[in-house]
């Protein structure tokens, strides 16, 4: 996402590898590895979906690149919104493996990329992933910060 905001050169050589790496299914993994679901990664799928997409949106793709691209973001967002936890606001960071792990940030990131780029984003998830927040206590916050009402 930088690079392309920097205009660096090198953005469509990197453009064009995240496009290559991305499996069948509309994700990606961590690091190029074997083709295997377990290697499916909520963080990379999340944040090269994203980076495809303010790509797109530099007008820096030729004519007949601009749908390539956008089929792969298209195919990320329906990964991320496909991967979440049944009835939860949550994901893990390796949906596909025996040892995923759900985590509260990388779940706030898929919200954030299928907020901004699912054309059917459903705000009730949202809305749920904020209600399932940890209580935070008040003793852990800056003292400037406990005269504000969080509820």
């Amino acid at each position: 996402m930088a690079y392309t905001r920097l205009k660096f050169r090198e953005a469509p050589k990197i453009a064009k590898f995240l496009l290559r790496n991305q499996e069948p299914d509309g994700w990606w993994p961590i690091f190029p590895a074997q083709p295997r679901d377990s290697n499916a990664s909520t963080y990379a799928t999340a944040m090269v979906t994203l980076a495809l997409a303010n790509y797109i949106a530099t007008n820096a793709l030729e004519p007949n690149e601009k749908d390539h691209f956008q089929k792969a973001v298209d195919a990320g967002v329906l990964w991320l919104r496909r991967r979440r936890i049944q009835d939860q606001a949550r994901w893990k960071d390796y949906p596909n493996a025996a040892d995923g792990q759900e985590s509260l940030s990388l779940s706030a990131m898929a919200l954030h990329v299928l907020h901004k780029l699912d054309r059917n984003y459903d705000s009730s998830i949202s809305d749920a992933w904020l209600k399932k927040l940890p209580e935070v206590p008040t003793s852990v916050l800056p003292s400037e910060m406990r005269r504000i009402p969080f509820s």
